[in-house]
């Protein structure tokens, strides 16, 4: 998607994506057109990389994230269990 591909001033292009112990990795791509609302990228990815499309505001090279599927719910945070009903005493 285009918003997992970034340009820098000089034009070259980057992905952010998830790299070995589920940090951030930034991987300098090559893209060579738009392809609907998508780029072909020629170089720099391979099959099973995981590129963040979302977030992108909240992280940085190196920070440990956890890669959802695009489209799939968030995962929820544990709720702690409630509290037991009193047994009646009979």
């Amino acid at each position: 998607p285009m918003q997992g591909i970034a340009r820098d001033p000089k034009g070259d292009t980057t992905a952010m994506v998830v790299g070995k112990d589920n940090k951030v990795e930034v991987r300098p791509v090559k893209v060579s057109r738009a392809v609907g609302s998508k780029w072909l990228v020629e170089d720099g990815l391979k099959p099973g990389d995981k590129v963040i499309v979302e977030g992108l505001q909240k992280i940085q090279p190196g920070m440990p994230v956890q890669a959802t599927e695009m489209g799939a719910a968030p995962a929820k945070p544990a709720t702690p269990a409630a509290p037991a009903a009193p047994a009646d005493k009979q």
